[in-house]
């Protein structure tokens, strides 16, 4: 994030330099040294990242996911069962883009989300099952 952030403010400083061509010299000399200050600002930040173990992606660009390969993503179809072994199986019924996400045969008093600020919603309705012995044998009913 600070990489990010120092990134931008060197950014908007070169573009004050090439802005300002007709400044006096006084203005020049001080931009020049904020970006002086900056560059090695960032520099001292890429090296405490780098200490600290942390990648340093020198592009800028949102890294790939670490830890997925590419052939380990699976693509869901509706009504498709998905089974993790020993864990649940899900099945997706419904998926869908909305405005408005209300209950599907509304009887009475409902709540509802209405489109705030342009917002999406991602509508599913899944069906689960849980595989894992260990949750089934603890759970015991109130009496």
């Amino acid at each position: 994030m600070k990489k990010r952030t120092v990134s931008i403010v060197i950014a908007c400083a070169l573009a004050l330099t090439m802005c300002g061509c007709s400044a006096d010299n006084g203005q020049v000399a001080a931009l020049e040294q904020k970006i002086q200050t900056l560059e090695q600002e960032n520099a001292d930040l890429k090296a405490q990242l780098e200490n600290a173990g942390i990648e340093v992606n020198p592009t800028g660009e949102d890294p790939a996911p670490t830890g997925v390969q590419e052939d380990e993503v699976q693509a869901l179809s509706l009504g498709e069962t998905i089974t993790i072994p020993d864990l649940c199986e899900f099945t997706i019924n419904y998926a869908d883009l909305k405005k408005e996400v209300k209950p599907p045969n509304p009887e009475s008093f409902y709540t509802y989300y209405d489109e705030k600020d342009g917002m999406t919603y991602l509508d599913v309705a899944v069906s689960t099952k849980n595989l894992t012995q260990i949750a089934s044998a603890s759970w015991t009913p109130a009496r």
